[in-house]
């Protein structure tokens, strides 16, 4: 209970101020997962789990509770689906996502032709969803067992057949297991209009769950002698260093083409660092954000300002991204994301001042947005330059009105002298 208002108390400043971009549950009508690419994600986990699964099952003997088993794993699918039906209902009753639906099976061919390719793809892709129902089914038959009076009368119907440990190994892997099958039928409503944020962080807590049992399971049944016979131990060893070696052959070359093939370090004899940050944007640049961060030190109270770009392009929002020196936008899209419906109203005309700022030649204008922002420095790098390459004096009125600080090649910083911020600050 401390913690728990401890956490509450500490994350308040977030909580109060947090806008999700989630609007609801959508239903999954047209992208169930097929089996491949669900085997292609979870091979490994899948290989050590379901032999132990199976073990449970057998161990738990005339105990195994198969109808309770089925009515929670066939009520979970059963309801999941009605669920997925309810919503497309909803869904077709309001305007704007009917108007999506409708253009969406318009591109497809028609109605007739896209509930066709929907049905069929749900034929295609049920085996998916039957081995996770299935898992269900296991796990919740071994974690109920059957009370019956036909048992031996010297043991208690009422005594659990399983160790805690298994007990809590068997909730991660149906936790896990009921996290991948939700997104089969319905999905957390965001920006994108379809499931792949859902199935994005959906996976990657189902992975640790279940990861965590997979590695009780494999100790349960190389050790435990009850667990399964000599022979299937054997093979169920044998098949646990496959998994291990394969899996550990991943880091390895992940990591190698993450360093060196993507940032083009593939024949460059220069060392891997943990400092990523030389790779990750132009050399003038990086050099020019060292030193704007020496200059800043440890003030809370600097605002940059550098051309707006897309999510995940490095080139922009260098100053924030290697820093934490903040900036007056960046990477809009995920700033949209993060802020849900109240974006708009939070960012205001930010991208757009920003662009002016760089784009228009005249300084008066200029110095209006520095102004509106209290902006103390301003970047003028790779990005800008590339960005505004079609207006050639953007930078002009930068040279002719303020100081540089920082000057690398092409990049430049300059400040914005002291009489203009307290004049905005004011």
């Amino acid at each position: 209970v401390r913690l728990a208002v401890l956490s509450i108390v500490f994350y308040l400043p977030f909580l109060i101020t947090f806008r999700s971009q989630a609007a609801g549950i959508a239903p999954n009508l047209i992208n169930p997962t097929s089996f491949g690419q669900f085997f292609l994600m979870f091979a490994p986990l899948l290989l050590l789990t379901l032999p132990f699964l199976g073990a449970e099952a057998a161990r738990a003997n005339a105990r195994m509770n198969w109808r309770v088993g089925w009515l929670i794993g066939g009520g979970a699918l059963l309801g999941l689906l009605a669920l997925m039906l309810i919503f497309g209902l909803i869904g077709l009753l309001i305007p704007d996502i009917r108007a999506q639906a409708e253009s969406l099976a318009l591109q497809n061919g028609g109605w007739d032709v896209t509930i066709a390719d929907a049905l069929l793809k749900r034929l295609t892709h049920l085996p998916t969803a039957l081995l996770l129902t299935f898992m269900i089914v296991l796990i919740a038959g071994r974690l109920f067992p059957r009370h019956a009076d036909d048992f031996e009368t010297d043991a208690d119907p009422r005594v659990v057949t399983y160790p805690a440990a298994t007990g809590f190994a068997l909730l991660l892997i149906a936790a896990g297991a009921v996290l991948i099958l939700t997104p089969e039928f319905i999905f957390l409503r965001d920006n994108f209009g379809s499931r792949m944020n859902t199935v994005f962080k959906f996976y990657y807590q189902a992975w640790l769950l279940i990861s965590l049992a997979a590695a009780y399971g494999a100790h349960v049944l190389l050790t435990d002698a009850r667990a399964i016979n000599v022979p299937l131990r054997a093979a169920y060893g044998g098949l646990t260093a496959v998994v291990l070696v394969l899996g550990l052959l991943f880091p390895a070359f992940a990591v190698q083409h993450r360093a060196r093939v993507e940032f083009g370090r593939a024949f460059n004899p220069q060392p891997i660092t943990l400092d990523g940050a030389p790779g990750f944007i132009n050399a003038e640049d990086y050099q020019a954000v060292l030193c704007l961060q020496q200059i800043v030190g440890d003030r809370q109270d600097v605002v940059v300002a550098e051309a707006v770009g897309g999510q995940y392009d490095g080139r922009f929002g260098r100053t924030g991204t290697l820093t934490g020196i903040p900036v007056v936008l960046n990477w809009a899209g995920h700033q949209a994301q993060w802020r849900g419906a109240t974006y708009g109203e939070t960012v205001g005309s930010r991208d757009a001042d920003i662009n002016l700022l760089y784009s228009d030649p005249t300084w008066d204008l200029a110095q209006r947005i520095i102004n509106l922002y209290a902006i103390d420095y301003i970047f003028f790098g790779s990005a800008e330059r590339q960005k505004y390459a079609d207006a050639p004096a953007a930078e002009l009125k930068f040279r002719e009105n303020l100081p540089i600080v920082c000057e690398f090649g092409g990049t430049r910083v300059y400040q914005v002298p002291e009489y203009i911020i307290s004049a905005a600050r004011e």
